[in-house]
């Protein structure tokens, strides 16, 4: 998309300063838009004023869609995490019932094998 700026005009507060700056612009044959940017860029390129505009159009026209989309990436990234914890989970449970395994066979073998312990008392 091609934009023709007609008039970029600055717009002062009370201290004679520029705050915003008021942009004329066709962004086809048969259109005109006016938009104000809220900083000066009376000095600047065609590129940076074009950047400009269409930036604040797309915070005009979509108001929420930037922060959703941090949020949506935020969400995909807490469920992969929720989806690592719950594999984790599952493998320190399958580690746990291999260790009580061993442990119940440890006591069988030690059953069968009948280990006792003997004192043996040692003359001086």
């Amino acid at each position: 998309m091609k934009f023709e700026i007609s008039q970029i005009l600055p717009i002062y507060n009370n201290e004679n300063e520029v705050v915003k700056t008021n942009i004329t612009f066709k962004p086809n044959e048969k259109s005109i838009m006016v938009i104000d940017i809220d900083r000066d860029l009376i000095n600047e390129n065609h590129e940076v004023i074009t950047s400009a505009v269409l930036e604040q159009i797309y915070n005009d026209w979509f108001p929420n869609r930037a922060e959703n989309e941090k949020f949506n990436e935020m969400d995909k990234s807490i469920e992969k995490v929720s989806e690592d914890i719950n594999l984790n989970k599952k493998s320190c449970d399958k580690l746990i019932k291999r260790v009580d395994d061993l442990e119940e066979l440890v006591n069988r073998i030690a059953k069968e094998i009948n280990f006792h312990t003997v004192e043996i008392e040692l003359e001086d």
